[in-house]
């Protein structure tokens, strides 16, 4: 016998209908804020419950900040093009603006220190990379 099969007989007492019907619903799904802050993802189908925990984003907000206030201080004189120029600044603002909400959202900073320090990382292989470099060793993801 499959293992459908046993599924059916075991689950169903073999009543292949509604076996059938219950294959067909989609799965649920609830997410749950645990103690620490994290979140919990709960999904259940007919075929068994899967939980996975997803850890909390935690993000250094000061050295972030003085990081985004560095690049913003130092774009003018970085080996980038225009159009990194230009978001690397928007970047930079929306870190500080962010930063100071009472709960600022740490995956959006990470996110938003990670494409500023990218477009920093480009600048560190150039023409002023001591600039960058040091700019770099500011904050880490």
């Amino acid at each position: 016998m499959t293992r459908l099969g046993l599924e059916c007989a075991d689950g169903y007492a073999g009543d292949a209908l509604t076996f059938g019907e219950a294959r067909r619903r989609p799965p649920e799904h609830r997410s749950f804020t645990a103690s620490d802050g994290g979140i919990i993802n709960v999904e259940s189908s007919i075929m068994g419950l899967q939980v996975g925990k997803i850890e909390r984003i935690d993000v250094d907000v000061a050295s972030l900040v003085r990081f985004a206030q560095a690049v913003a201080e130092a774009l003018p004189g970085l080996p980038v093009p225009p159009p990194d120029k230009s978001t690397a600044s928007a970047s930079a603002a929306e870190i500080l603006q962010e930063s100071t909400k009472a709960s600022p959202d740490h995956s959006k900073l990470k996110a938003l220190g990670g494409a500023l320090r990218t477009i920093v990382e480009g600048a560190a292989n150039g023409v002023g990379s001591a600039l960058a470099t040091a700019l770099l060793g500011m904050w880490h993801p």
